[in-house]
């Protein structure tokens, strides 16, 4: 099939945002598994710990920052195809990686307060520290964060609420695509 718009529209079935999710959480549960065994120390001028951390510790944060902006375009555009019109994503849903406020377009979505702290975080690593030595800017330096157990364990919880929820969501033929495409995309 030649690129066209209608080809655009089926790349971006709600569902082909899941597996793509999926997949940056495979790899992040991989490098979380070697956590263990790079471990980071950063001294200041004096020789003094700055921060101690595992060495996978920015990339799990952008895999999973990156995990979730995936399952979160899927929300929204199962619950509104219109943002995939014309062979182009939506601006207001594509236009950086502030998972927090892309967060307050999920109108139905619920979320706790320490899935929204992990959306600021996520949102501040995933152009910056998770990815950069240094900001865009100088007024925009932060401390990155180090990964944790409660980490991984709010993001895992979210992830799973939201797959639950786009899955039923996408299954209940509220939107364009059938179930029979639902299941292909599932095979």
């Amino acid at each position: 099939m030649k690129n066209n718009p209608e080809k655009y529209e089926q790349l971006g079935h709600p569902i082909e945002w899941v597996q793509y999710a999926n997949e940056l959480l495979d790899s992040s549960e991989i490098l979380y598994k070697e956590r263990n065994n790079s471990i980071l120390t950063k001294t200041d001028s004096n020789g003094e710990v700055i921060i101690q951390k595992s060495g996978i510790s920015r990339s799990y944060f952008l895999l999973i920052g990156f995990s979730m902006e995936n399952l979160m375009k899927a929300y929204l555009v199962s619950r509104n195809p219109n943002y995939l019109k014309n062979g182009k994503i939506d601006n207001s849903i594509s236009s950086n990686h502030n998972l927090f406020e892309l967060s307050r377009k999920l109108e139905s979505f619920e979320f706790s307060n320490s899935e929204i702290e992990l959306l600021k975080t996520l949102s501040e690593g995933i152009p910056y520290w998770a990815r950069y030595p240094i900001p865009k800017r100088f007024e925009n330096i932060t401390n990155e964060k180090v990964l944790s157990e409660k980490t991984r364990n709010d993001f895992k919880s979210l992830f799973e609420r939201m797959v639950l929820e786009i899955y039923n969501y996408v299954n209940r033929g509220k939107k364009l695509w059938t179930d029979t495409e639902l299941e292909q995309k599932m095979k």
